[in-house]
């Protein structure tokens, strides 16, 4: 028996931020991802059960059920992820209106981008590239919760791809980047 067996609850962690920036940094010790216009969310499993927040630690759970429902089969006992909620509207496009008056009915997902803790492991202290070889092992995804696609330079191709397809914006985040909760260092930057 480890002493993370004696755990019987995780406590929401105040999420780490982006630093705005007119140029988004570049090379080969930086992936990049879609910024998307929604509510940043943490996911969590311990033994009291699931617990859906919002970036201020406000409990999402009720207010999207669905979203709710699928996190208990997508996380593992013992985990917290770090994420974003985004609604579609009915033509399938990404709708921030749509998630601000979302209903029971409404097409929420929980786009998972970054392990907190795993099987009571606490990842923080990992470099990114380690937390999101284990962010794939340890969701299990759905409709409902899916991963965010991490990408390759160069930092131009990728950002103008999104600017072409009409995208919120890009997310730059160094590889070998700890999880730093409430911080601006930079290790997460947006443009």
């Amino acid at each position: 028996m480890t002493s993370a067996d004696h755990h019987d609850d995780i406590s929401f962690t105040s999420p780490m931020e982006c630093l705005p920036v007119n140029e988004l940094p570049d090379g080969p010790g930086w992936v990049y991802e879609l910024k998307l216009d929604g509510y940043r969310g943490q996911a969590i499993r311990d033994k009291r059960g699931v617990h859906l927040y919002s970036r201020n630690g406000k409990d999402f759970s009720r207010k999207y059920p669905r979203v709710f429902a699928a996190l208990n089969e997508a996380l593992p006992l013992g985990t917290a992820v770090d994420g974003e909620l985004v609604a579609f509207d009915e033509s399938g496009h990404l709708s921030f209106n749509s998630l601000q008056n979302a209903d029971s009915v409404t097409n929420i997902v929980f786009f998972v981008f970054d392990v907190l803790m795993y099987r009571w492991r606490d990842t923080k202290s990992l470099p990114l590239s380690e937390r999101l070889s284990i962010l794939k092992r340890a969701i299990a995804l759905s409709e409902w919760v899916q991963l965010s696609e991490h990408f390759a330079g160069p930092a131009s191709k990728f950002a103008g791809s999104v600017r072409q397809m009409g995208g919120e914006g890009v997310v730059a985040k160094r590889l070998s980047s700890r999880y730093e909760p409430g911080k601006r260092s930079g290790a997460w930057s947006k443009k």
